[in-house]
């Protein structure tokens, strides 16, 4: 499982089909990414009879950001959510199809009115966080 959570600094993240429209006032972004492993039996010249072979990859993210000014999305929308570490570079960061599942509006203990919007992917993952 990889866990990311950027705070601010830099960091960005887009939504969109074509037109993409990018989270204003982010706060961070966090995205869990998990592989599923399958079991395979078989006999094998080393006389080992099982091996694990990767599955399908899944993964959620959350992007929370300052409540004024920001990108409105809606529940149960689909598009391409984009996390990127840093606001100039798609190349380190996470991409795909995904589903918003929830929007949770708030305040913040420092009284800062927040959004937070939460999103399931459904389709490939391009993780190119160990790009340079």
């Amino acid at each position: 499982m990889t866990a990311s959570v950027f705070h601010g600094k830099g960091a960005t993240a887009w939504w969109g089909s074509t037109g993409y429209t990018e989270f204003v006032s982010l706060v961070e972004w966090s995205a869990t990414i998990l592989a599923d492993v399958a079991e395979s039996h078989a006999m094998h010249a080393s006389s080992y009879g099982k091996t694990r072979e990767v599955g399908f990859k899944t993964g959620t993210a959350r992007v929370v950001c300052r409540l004024t000014g920001d990108a409105i999305v809606d529940e149960g929308s689909t598009y391409t959510l984009e996390l990127w570490r840093t606001s100039s570079s798609a190349a380190k960061g996470y991409s795909g199809s995904a589903i918003c599942t929830g929007v949770e509006a708030g305040v913040d203990m420092n009284d800062i009115e927040v959004i937070t919007y939460s999103f399931q992917f459904t389709g490939a993952i391009a993780n190119t966080l160990a790009a340079t």
